[in-house]
């Protein structure tokens, strides 16, 4: 004889068994976080509240291994006061950005700041010599980079240092000097960027962490001349002032990611292969035809995926270290149509930062990993392993399908009509078809904007 439940009852029934589960999962979730060092993310996702801001600098450090960064700290930045004679302002963001720019490096009576990196030795940068006469507060990043707040916005500064993970870390010379070369990098981008975005708007799924502005030594009149290029570069990050968000950088995913799979019931390898693979190869496909860059070689640490509250990916990424990235020329060609008087001046901007015409590099997603590969770091507490074939076949085709459907709805086709292999998007975009294709694109976004 059968029994029927009343629905009543049958809901009640569900709703225990729902429960139960979520105990579970919560206990799960509590056992594994017991063994993690006491940190704010970990605090997060034992469920107090944290600020997005503190859960990014303990991701930056002590989520990221194999940077190396060491633990995170809480410096005192030593700065220099002087005047215009020494220091010079440049906004190189949009107007709208200026008054950020002024505020972190001016003081009123004409005064300016330049900041010196804590743990720089290195004398051959600015006012090596010269004594702080106050100090500001800032976290470590997983670079040299200092995360800061001021006034209610959020910034970092990439300042010139020879030690960029601590004083105990590395030495690295090299990065006193490629500061440079991404100062002079930037200045190529941001005009076409700026250009971009105040004509085209930007791709919902994609946040810029866009340069804004820098802060130079005045060239002396020496021979050769002193390189004024040798500055700070400041980057807006008031994306962290969104209290329902939060930003995991793809770097931490073999370090934390295997928590936030467990909050959601899911497999390490199927959850973060859907939220990360897939997702970022759409991500790239934005910034190609939208913008018309590529990355050669993209690095986890340029990329960060913006979480709910929950802590569930919300599909949208915040890129960050543009000059990192290449101009891809069958696209800017497209662009730069759009503006007859600018054209010349808009592929000379990208000239420094020109791609191989026939390559759209989307397919570097597991470039970090692979290097690390040999010394088998495991994706702790798990049995896969950092360098398992099979997760990363499985997260590369993801990646690229991922890429190649969203290039295929931006252009309004079917991804059949591209086909399986990333190649043929290059085909695509050199001809005819594609290049009205990514005319009709701009001009519905030129039109919606």
């Amino acid at each position: 004889m059968r029994v029927m439940l009343s629905t009543s009852v049958a809901r009640t029934a569900l709703a225990a068994i729902v429960s139960l589960s979520f105990v579970a999962q919560a206990r799960a979730i509590s056992c594994y976080a017991s063994n993690l060092p006491e940190t704010k993310f970990k605090r997060l996702i034992m469920g107090e509240r944290v600020t997005n801001l503190e859960v990014l600098v303990d991701l930056e450090n002590h989520y990221n291994r194999d940077k190396s960064a060491g633990p995170a700290r809480r410096l005192r930045v030593p700065v220099v006061t002087t005047n215009s004679r020494h220091v010079s302002v440049e906004n190189i963001g949009f107007p709208h950005d200026a008054p950020i720019v002024a505020a972190i490096a001016t003081a009123p009576g004409g005064v300016r700041y330049w900041f010196k990196h804590p743990d720089n030795t290195d004398h051959t940068v600015p006012f090596f010599y010269s004594e702080p006469t106050l100090y500001a507060s800032g976290y470590t990043s997983a670079s040299r980079s200092i995360f800061m707040k001021q006034d209610g916005h959020y910034y970092s500064l990439r300042m010139p240092t020879d030690y960029p993970n601590g004083p105990t870390k590395e030495h690295q010379p090299e990065k006193v000097w490629n500061v440079p070369e991404q100062i002079r990098a930037i200045r190529q981008i941001q005009g076409n960027l700026n250009l971009i975005e105040q004509n085209f708007g930007i791709p919902p799924a994609t946040i810029l962490a866009r340069e804004i502005g820098i802060i130079s030594p005045v060239a002396k009149k020496t021979t050769p001349p002193t390189d004024s290029d040798m500055g700070i570069l400041i980057r807006n990050l008031d994306f962290l002032a969104n209290k329902n968000r939060y930003y995991f950088p793809a770097f931490s995913i073999p370090y934390a990611g295997t928590l936030i799979a467990k909050k959601f019931g899911k497999r390490f390898a199927d959850f973060w292969e859907l939220h990360y693979a897939e997702a970022f190869g759409r991500i790239k496909a934005q910034m190609l035809i939208h913008y018309g860059f590529t990355m050669s070689r993209p690095h986890g640490q340029n990329f960060l995926l913006e979480l709910d509250e929950r802590l569930m990916p919300t599909g949208r990424f915040v890129v960050r270290d543009l000059s990192d990235v290449d101009f891809y020329l069958p696209v800017l060609r497209v662009i730069a149509g759009f503006f007859p008087s600018q054209r010349d001046w808009v592929l000379k901007n990208a000239r420094l930062k020109l791609s191989e015409e026939h390559e759209v590099h989307p397919d570097d997603i597991n470039l970090q990993w692979e290097r690390a590969s040999e010394r088998v770091i495991s994706f702790a507490p798990s049995d896969v392993r950092i360098n398992s074939p099979e997760i990363l076949a499985r997260w590369k085709a993801a990646h690229e399908r991922g890429f190649i459907a969203e290039v295929a709805r931006l252009l309004g086709v079917s991804p059949e009509s591209i086909g399986e292999r990333v190649e043929n998007v290059d085909q695509i975009l050199h001809s005819p078809l594609g290049r009205q294709l990514l005319r009709d694109y701009l001009q519905r976004q030129r039109g919606a904007h």
